[in-house]
């Protein structure tokens, strides 16, 4: 690739060092940036790579002519700019970088389209191990990163496919990102192959070639494999006897987390990248994981004065780096920083100048190398950030060969037609045998020393008939011994084939007397895409065909045979039925899942559910809709659930699902209970948390601040934090069902502090005083009284006056503003005391009211007093005391304060009556002015001249 076309504007401003790497049509630079001297690896991507490809378009006849190519490549560089801005749309979450800019440049004389792009320079996560060992802690927060990256990747609904070390990137936050290319739709994971520029070594084992089916699980696997370096000292794993080992400086639980990612069957790894991010926090909350590095440090041995046989000195092994770096090839010369034309002064000028505008040219052309010479001490880390870059090649039309047809040798003889022999066919004949010559001529001069024999009668046989005859004889064995070979082993006789379909499965049923080691079958589609699957047990099985889609079958023969019999036949898939979505989430009650899923294709009428664990009977459910509740499963029990339509539909997609079932434990009004002076801190209720729960407690903003607490107690106080902005407080914790979150809103309005001020018994003034502006909506107080439902109340001022019920706690609360919730109370009232009598000395029971007017103890029976009643019956308290009171005309009012079995007030009555009328005998009849008729249980509060006699209870049935 030539020098780089400087394009406006991705390139005003910039420096360009030479060229650092050139594959495929995809080349790399350094740049620096001349305001701030930051650094820039600038990757231009060419398409096509080369005009020869364009040329192969339109003789293939692929592209009639060199607009059609043009739209072809214009199509490939739109699909490598839908990249881009998918990576920068998921670079405003959290775990993804985006490049700095792109820009898409058309070729000027060629064919073709040229997308440059531009990111800062930072080395990848490769080059940091190869440095130094990541620390426990580092290694931990790289796989929540990834986990939380790859999760965002899914709910975009797209696979990154190309996870590996040097696509990721640690920041100055600590924080690790993916930063380079390779999204695959989700919904299209079945259809499609893994593009070759994306295959590495962190490529899952499964994916072995083109027509491999990929699978969500590919992240989660590379993933694995990054995280076994992490703990493996940097080196891949090593199957013994087809088992993956466990990391060398991994623990056992850390261990499991990695070998599950890894594990070779795709149905056995973490399911989704948030279950193996929940595995990693579980296990952060279980274990110390400090900061100390996760390879320990090698013992330090101090060596010798004199070197020790077989040790290399530093001087020789100088020179035998030497040596090695003098065997490249000069072909490919060491990478050296190079200037552009334009930045070089010609001679002719340069002998005007003067020697002083020469010396400071030279200053700056220093000062240029100087900024650019980070390409001589970084251009390992450089050069393996370029080469992970241009790992981007693009597709060349494949054009499939014609199948070769073997003739197969016929044998024809003609019974009736005799060979043809002359003496000059019969003379080579002889010549060919002087073996023979020469034993005849010893026979003939043995002859001479032989008596003479009488001549025979019979005439002498022609030794040329003798030859023909023989001739004929082979020539009948050879068509015979043909002719058996032709019957018997190249002719191969198929009975039957026979194509049908099951549970979304197409079989193909040989039925032959063949070895079935030498057959296998064909499976093509209209676009000429063909599978193969050998013949086992006498069914070849073709699975992940495409739905409502037309297959050709075609039955084939290893070595030199030829089938007769039916051996081919089409088949067309059904329309089938895909499940997406398939979640599993925590019920409503301990110990429940909540399944749900959706429906791609013919629906179902009936669904079933087969739920089953590790020594637990399998379940199973028939369910008429999408969603369903399944209760009392086993605390801490893995269950898997599968999913199967119950009218024979064929499903694919995903069927399956595990889910722990764990009791409910949730963080429950979660709360701000102070913001403000750079300090935030919340409170949360927990019910149902067991004695020493730890809780997970992150405050993070989109400015950039992100804190992570650990508390013991159920509160929990961020400092540092600039209220201008808006954050975000999340709260899990081990066996936590559902994360607690609560948004903080800019500037909020916090209360500071509550006062209450008691006017009289019965009346309570309250203040408050606060942090912020007040409330656009100006102040809403809401509190409730004993736990009750809550009362709301404007107020024009930051006060307000509120009723006192005796005895009663009071909670108050500011609408839309942060702070803690105010209790008071209980409301303190004197006791009796007077008339010589107190409060002690009063029994209070309660009676049913007879029907008399002016009605007195001695008319209660002893049915009349009790404490229940039905419900439209008279209650009345019969008050007694034991000594002798003072008579006195003085009023007294009476006070009845009836609370329901939530102790919430339901009525206060008040009653006027001299001390005198109220007794009779040391007893008081007492009417309670409001009987509740509702069925519950029931008790009043009774006082005098507002001071406290006592409560009674009842019940009303």
């Amino acid at each position: 690739m030539s020098e780089p076309q400087r394009i406006s504007p991705l390139l005003d401003g910039f420096l360009l060092g030479g060229e650092i790497s050139n594959h495929h049509g995809v080349a790399c630079y350094p740049a620096i940036q001349e305001s701030s001297g930051q650094r820039y690896i600038l990757k231009i991507i060419s398409i096509p790579a080369s005009q020869t490809q364009v040329e192969a378009l339109l003789l293939s006849g692929a592209c009639t002519d060199k607009e059609q190519a043009l739209t072809y490549y214009q199509e490939l560089t739109d699909g490598i700019a839908g990249e881009a801005d998918r990576l920068q749309k998921l670079s405003k979450q959290e775990g993804f970088s985006a490049h700095v800019g792109y820009q898409v440049q058309q070729k000027e004389a060629d064919i073709g389209f040229d997308v440059y792009l531009l990111s800062k320079y930072a080395p990848s996560l490769d080059v940091v191990m190869r440095n130094q060992p990541l620390t426990h802690l580092a290694a931990v927060n790289l796989g929540l990163d990834l986990c939380a990256a790859l999760a965002a990747c899914r709910r975009d609904g797209y696979l990154h496919v190309d996870l590996k070390p040097e696509n990721i990137f640690p920041g100055e936050d600590h924080r690790y990102r993916i930063g380079d290319l390779g999204f695959l739709p989700l919904s299209s994971l079945k259809y499609a192959s893994l593009p070759e520029k994306y295959r590495s070594s962190y490529t899952a084992p499964e994916i072995s070639d083109a027509m491999s089916t990929l699978n969500d699980s590919m992240d989660v696997y590379a993933l694995g494999l990054i995280l076994y370096q992490v703990y493996n000292n940097g080196q891949f794993p090593i199957p013994e006897a087809g088992r993956i080992p466990a990391p060398l400086y991994a623990d056992y639980e850390m261990a499991e987390i990695i070998l599950k990612a890894c594990a070779a069957d795709p149905a056995n790894r973490w399911a989704d990248p948030l279950q193996m991010g929940q595995a990693l926090v579980d296990y952060m909350q279980r274990n110390c994981v400090n900061d100390e590095p996760v390879i320990p440090a090698p013992v330090v041995i101090v060596a010798p004065e004199e070197p020790k046989e077989g040790f290399i000195s530093e001087e020789e092994n100088d020179a035998e780096l030497a040596e090695l770096l003098a065997m490249i090839p000069d072909e490919e010369p060491p990478v050296q920083l190079t200037i552009s034309d334009d930045m070089v002064p010609d001679e002719a000028e340069e002998d005007a100048r003067t020697q002083e505008d020469i010396a400071a040219e030279e200053e700056v052309d220093e000062t240029d190398e100087e900024q650019l010479s980070f390409l001589n001490d970084d251009l390992t880390l450089m050069l393996a950030q370029a080469d992970d870059l241009i790992a981007h090649e693009l597709p060349e039309p494949v054009i499939a060969p014609a199948p070769i047809d073997v003739p197969v040798p016929v044998v024809v003889a003609d019974e009736h037609q005799e060979p043809e022999t002359t003496e000059e066919e019969t003379t080579p004949i002889a010549e060919a045998e002087p073996e023979a010559e020469a034993e005849d001529a010893e026979e003939d001069e043995d002859a001479l020393f032989e008596m003479p024999m009488p001549p025979s009668s019979k005439p002498p046989i022609s030794r040329g008939w003798i030859t023909v005859a023989v001739a004929v004889l082979l020539a009948v064995l050879v068509f015979a011994g043909i002719s058996v070979w032709y019957q018997n082993f190249y002719i191969q006789r198929v009975d039957s084939f026979e194509i049908n379909c099951h549970s979304g499965n197409v079989y193909v049923a040989v039925y032959s007397d063949i070895d079935e080691e030498t057959l296998h079958v064909i499976c093509t589609d209209t676009y000429g895409n063909a599978l193969r699957s050998p013949v086992e047990n006498g069914v070849a099985i073709f699975s992940d065909l495409k739905p409502a889609t037309q297959y050709r079958f075609r039955l084939e023969i290893n070595g030199f045979h030829k089938l007769e019999g039916p051996t081919t036949g089409t088949y067309t898939t059904d329309n089938e039925t895909k499940i997406t979505d398939f979640t599993a989430s925590c019920g409503p009650e301990d110990c429940s899942v909540t399944l749900q899923f959706n429906v791609t294709g013919p629906d179902s009428e009936n669904w079933i559910i087969h739920c089953s664990a590790a020594g637990i009977p399998e379940q199973t459910q028939l369910i008429t809709g999408h969603k369903v509740t399944i209760y009392d499963l086993s605390p801490d029990s893995e269950y898997t659930f599968l999913l199967v339509s119950g009218d024979g539909i064929s499903i694919v997609g995903n069927t399956q699902i595990t889910y722990t079932a764990r009791n409910i434990l949730t963080a429950e009004d979660l709360a701000v209970t102070f913001c403000g002076n750079g300090s935030l801190s919340v409170a949360w209720k927990a019910e149902n948390a067991p004695a020493g729960q730890k809780w997970i407690v992150r405050c993070y903003n989109n400015a950039g601040y992100d804190k992570t607490l650990t508390s013991d107690s159920l509160s929990c106080e961020f400092t540092g934090l600039d209220h201008t902005k808006e954050y975000t407080v999340q709260i899990i914790a081990e066996g936590m069902t559902r994360t607690a979150e609560l948004q903080v809103p800019a500037d909020p309005t916090t209360i500071t502090a509550f006062t209450a001020e008691r006017v009289d018994l019965w009346t309570m003034m309250l203040t408050w005083d606060y942090a912020g502006s007040i409330p656009a909506d100006g102040w809403t107080l809401r509190y409730s009284i004993n736990g009750g439902q809550e009362i709301s109340a404007k107020c024009e001022e930051n006060s307000a006056e509120i009723a006192l019920t005796p005895g009663a706690t009071y909670q108050f609360r500011m609408e839309g503003c942060y702070g803690e919730t105010y209790t008071y109370g209980p409301v303190e009232v004197p006791y009796f005391e007077g008339f010589g009598v107190t409060a002690d000395d009063i029994e209070l029971d309660t009676v049913k009211r007879p029907s008399k007017v002016n009605w007195s103890y001695t008319d209660l029976t002893d049915a009349d007093r009790r404490s229940e009643f039905t419900a439209g019956e008279l209650v009345s308290v019969l008050a007694h005391v034991d000594l002798t009171y003072n008579v006195s005309d003085k009023l007294i009012n009476v006070t009845y304060l009836l609370r329901d079995g939530n102790n919430q007030a339901v009525s206060t009555d008040t009653q006027s009556i001299t001390w005198r009328n109220l007794w009779y005998q040391r007893y008081c009849e007492l009417d309670l002015p409001t009987v509740p008729d509702t069925a519950g249980t029931y008790s009043v509060d009774i006082y005098f001249n507002e001071m406290y006699i006592g409560s009674v209870h009842f019940s009303v049935i």
